[in-house]
């Protein structure tokens, strides 16, 4: 790992601290620090009065000790002689209760007089500290996000669709307004909203807008930092594994590295494993970043093992993490994450979580030169993620247990599960090395993605489509002709009709009165094709598809569906397209699911391993990692070994145990 790091607050702490503390950084194989991302009140105690002597100290003596420095503007906290004076930069909910100073990420995205005062700052320091040759990289606010309503987003937001749409009339009619005398006569009556019964294309818009605030935001920093950094890596930390609220492929794109600020403790294994595979293809053929982790529990909860901590981190390395940081080096005496623990104690000793930290940071020091040039993780398959489709999904009344992310969790955690590795990426993205495309929630597409879907397929590419597919327009609403609409002839179907399977119609379930009570219902299936046939259980949604060119490879075999196809697979040119018109349980999913892979030439190299034991490639190295707390034994074939125990082709690991082989 090239970057090993650990956030610091000197604002924090005593000066006479601070030659303590890069001593212990050193012996720990710390060599960068990130600091300042909340340090607005030390650096501008009033305005137009700077502060910079303590942090030019800081960061000479982190030059002197060889460790490098990331600094972040600290627009994430702006301080109160701001908030106060100022109040109108303040953020305000939907039900109009503006956020007060000291809150998380309190401040307007979109306030003009806000982002002057985010562009001083950031310039002021641009210029302040130009002279340090250890600064290497800037990081853009802290964990972009959250939403605004206040009177600045409301009259943007109307500018903002005035561009888009040039006309009222054209408007109406692109969100169909009709419906429940919705039609506006000026642009003063749309004001963004929040709520179940808000027009679907309005709240899409809100999400696209709210989006491209914080991208705007951001980029404005950019831009004034490359003019005092051309060569400075400038980034931001971004959240995952799907973070919903800001487009992140765009984000990202004219940033220098794609950073995931990842606690390991927050989701399963699975999802943090999936973060990786994320935030690996937001900035195609780089190595991305972990700008915080934890060396203990998010909260006050029980700390990991210590091995788990070395475990996790080179899990991130094996799927291209080139820089690796813990947040943070001293637990707060004080304040709203004071429980948040870091590497020494809250008394300053360096007790287990620091033993821990150092014993991986020396480990991913000594690999460092061996991962300094491999090249990246190439999966021969793609699962596509887009946020038009994320917004689309959080703007509808779609049944709640359809969630478009939840259905990439779900995928993604089969093939896991499975050791079958996968790229997730956007849908502008070149597709051609992949042997099989897999298209989930993918409710509007765009006309330039669907002619690259039938180019590739007619060059001989697999797609697999999960349901909804193309049945909604670019502003949340339904065609008014039959699905897949403008890939009808790709998967040779006629998708005409659907349902949710939460059933509220039974003598005993009611949607109201007296109270809520429902069943998730389910349907049978049998699948058939050349002597392969299992029985299943289809679930959550169930698709009404009438084949034109397509064969049928599965049925519902029970309730009103009962001999109407579920899964189908069509030839066109030298490819296949494959149609999955329900969801399926988890046994049922993962029969389909390989079947479909089979079709591309793709099945599990690494198959029947025990659960949480994961096997990864990357270049000519094999990652054979135990997520577990048992010693597990597994049979793998290599030339020679790296790290760990190896010895007639069996792989010994201890608990949360990784070793390295070479093919």
């Amino acid at each position: 790992m090239k970057y090993r790091g650990v956030a610091y607050y000197p604002e924090y702490w005593q000066k006479d601290r601070w030659d303590t503390d890069i001593r212990l950084m050193k012996e720990a194989n710390i060599n960068f620090v990130r600091i300042v991302e909340f340090a607005w009140s030390s650096m501008e105690p009033k305005e137009r009065e700077y502060n910079f002597d303590w942090l030019h100290e800081i960061i000479t003596k982190m030059e002197e000790a060889d460790i490098n420095v990331m600094l972040c503007t600290p627009t994430a906290t702006p301080p109160a002689w701001l908030t106060l004076k100022h109040p109108e930069v303040c953020r305000v909910t939907a039900n109009g209760e503006r956020h007060k100073h000291g809150m998380r990420r309190h401040y307007c995205p979109s306030n003009k007089l806000y982002r002057k005062f985010s562009c001083d700052i950031t310039k002021k320091m641009a210029d302040e500290f130009k002279e340090h040759k250890n600064i290497i990289a800037w990081q853009l606010d802290n964990e972009l996000g959250g939403e605004c309503f206040c009177e600045s987003c409301q009259e943007k937001f109307r500018i903002y669709l005035k561009n888009k749409y040039k006309t009222i009339e054209n408007l109406n009619s692109c969100w169909k307004t009709k419906f429940w005398s919705l039609d506006y006569s000026d642009w003063s009556e749309i004001r963004m909203e929040e709520g179940t019964f808000i027009l679907t294309s309005l709240r899409l818009e809100c999400r696209r807008f709210n989006s491209n605030q914080y991208i705007e935001f951001a980029t404005e920093q950019e831009k004034t930092l490359r003019l005092y950094y051309p060569n400075a890596i400038i980034e931001t930390n971004g959240m995952g594994p799907i973070f919903d609220p800001i487009d992140y492929y765009l984000l990202f794109k004219d940033l220098d590295v794609a950073c995931d600020d990842l606690y390991f403790d927050i989701s399963t294994m699975d999802l943090n494993t999936m973060a990786l595979d994320i935030f690996r293809q937001i900035k195609p053929d780089k190595e991305f970043w972990i700008t915080e982790t934890g060396t203990g529990a998010l909260d006050e909860s029980k700390v990991p093992d210590p091995l788990r901590i070395k475990e996790w981190a080179l899990t991130a390395l094996a799927h291209g993490c080139s820089g690796y940081s813990f947040f943070r080096w001293r637990t707060c005496l004080s304040g709203q994450e004071q429980e948040l623990q870091g590497l020494i104690e809250y008394n300053g000793l360096p007790k287990r979580r620091y033993q821990a930290a150092k014993n991986t940071y020396d480990e991913l020091a000594e690999l460092s030169h061996i991962f300094e040039n491999c090249p990246l993780p190439t999966p021969e398959i793609a699962l596509f993620s887009d946020y038009n489709n994320i917004f689309a999904y959080q703007s509808s009344r779609i049944s709640t247990h359809l969630n478009y992310s939840k259905i990439i969790y779900a995928l993604y955690s089969t093939l896991y599960h499975n050791n079958i590795p996968v790229d997730i990426i956007p849908t502008d993205r070149d597709f051609s090395r992949y042997k099989i495309l897999i298209l989930t929630g993918q409710m509007h597409l765009s006309e330039e993605f669907i002619d690259k879907l039938y180019k590739y397929v007619e060059n001989g590419g697999i797609i697999l489509s999960y349901p909804q597919l193309s049945w909604r327009d670019e502003y949340n609403n339904y065609y008014d002709s039959i699905a897949p609409v403008g890939l009808n002839k790709l998967f040779g179907i006629n998708s005409v009709a659907g349902t949710y399977m939460r059933d509220y119609t039974g003598n005993n379930e009611a949607l109201f009165s007296p109270h809520v009570v429902y069943k998730d219902t389910t349907a049978d299936i049998l699948f058939s094709d050349n002597g392969l046939e299992f029985h299943g259980k289809a679930q959550i949604w169930i698709e009404d598809i009438e084949l034109l060119s397509a064969e049928q490879k599965a049925i519902y075999s029970s309730d009103v569906y009962k001999g109407v196809p579920v899964i189908s697979m069509n030839e066109y040119g030298k490819g296949k397209a494959i149609y999955f018109a329900s969801f399926f349980d988890e046994d049922t999913q993962k029969k389909a699911l390989f079947w479909a892979l089979k079709q591309a030439g793709i099945e599990p190299k690494y198959g029947n391993l025990p659960k949480w034991v994961e096997v990864y490639e990357r270049g000519e190295y094999i990652f054979v990692i135990n997520h577990t707390d048992q010693e597990k034994h597994i049979s793998i074939s290599a030339d020679s070994v790296i790290k760990g125990e190896y010895n007639n082709n069996i792989v010994i690991l201890s608990p949360y145990d990784v070793a390295i082989l070479k093919k």
